[in-house]
Order: structure tokens, then sequence, then C-alpha cells
């Protein structure tokens, strides 16, 4: 599936405003990183309305997650500042985290926005 937002508008809660600013900002910073960019949570159920932007991303290294995690604060301000102060909350994670976390094996419905397969 080409992850366009014309492509993911009927099944996502995002302004088209949010999502390129999201996919932009995650983008440039990780532009030679693999990862993988999820929505989930209210915003993936297009009958609710309101709630914080819950994203995850999946990066394939340990030496790639400890880095997006000094990052992380500094990314989500720009973005939180170019969205009028919208709550978004990061999950930050990795292939191997994601086998020994309930929570996340609780996520019954996620939807890929990006990814990157540079390396």
């Amino acid at each position: 599936m080409d992850l366009t937002f014309k492509n993911l508008s009927h099944i996502i809660r995002l302004s088209e405003y949010e999502f390129q600013t999201i996919i932009k900002h995650f983008g440039s910073l990780l532009n030679q990183i693999p990862f993988e960019l999820y929505l989930f949570g209210s915003r993936t159920d297009i009958t609710k309305k309101g709630g914080d932007i819950d994203l995850m991303i999946i990066l394939f290294t340990e030496y790639d997650y400890l880095w997006f995690l000094d990052q992380k604060i500094f990314l989500i301000s720009h973005i939180k500042g170019l969205l009028d102060d919208q709550k978004i909350d990061l999950l930050v994670t990795t292939p191997d985290k994601i086998k020994n976390d309930p929570f996340i094996a609780t996520l019954n419905q996620k939807i890929l926005l990006s990814k990157n397969t540079r390396s």
C-alpha cells in the first residue's frame, strides 16, 4: 500500500497537515535509519472525536533505539509546536522489546504511516 494521505485518510483521523508534518519531521530526522512509524489509539477510529495523537516508532537496532530516545523530546516538542500544541504520545520500541511488552501486545489496531528501509 502506498503510504500517502490520500490512501490513508479514510482510516485515520489526522488532517492532511498533521499527517504531512509528522511524516516530514520523522523522515528528516531518521533519513538514514530504518524505522516504521504507526498511528494507534483513538485516531485510528474514524467514528470517534478528539483525542491525542498516539504514535509508535519501531527502530531495528539497539543503537538506533538509544540514539532516538535522546532525540525524542526535541522532535515531539517541535511537531507539537507546529500542530498548535496538539498532545502527542510517542512509544519508542524495537522488535525485541515488542515481544516482551504486554501493552504493545494489546494494540489491536495500528496503522503504518511511514517507513524507511534504508540502512
